[in-house]
């Protein structure tokens, strides 16, 4: 991730933790009678968050990974088209003729 998703990411923890003690703070001044409604509710809001946090992380570290996969690729595939640039035409020919099914479309 870069720097800028590392900041969005802190936000959004800050955030979550920030709704989830505001809300457990309301919960318990208004239904302070029950601590299990207190409990169900609290747990209920924060599985939510969790879950919107941990999604949110999934898809940065997956786009991340793709984008490092795809930096890589590029980078294999520009020093394969140089090496076979600088190959000799006879030796080209006899690697291509053993190898039919990687040249095949």
């Amino acid at each position: 991730m870069n720097e800028t998703h590392t900041r969005y990411a802190f936000f959004a923890v800050v955030a979550g933790l920030v709704a989830l003690i505001g809300f457990a703070g309301f919960v318990i001044y208004f239904k302070s009678d029950k601590i299990s409604d207190v409990t169900a509710l609290v747990s209920s809001v924060g599985t939510v968050i969790g879950t919107i946090i941990g999604a949110y992380f999934g898809v940065a570290v997956g786009a991340a990974g793709k984008a490092k996969a795809d930096q890589d690729k590029d980078k294999a595939q520009a020093q394969a088209n140089v090496l076979a640039g600088q190959m000799d035409k006879t030796l080209y020919s006899q690697i291509r003729n053993d190898n039919l099914k990687l040249f095949s479309e």
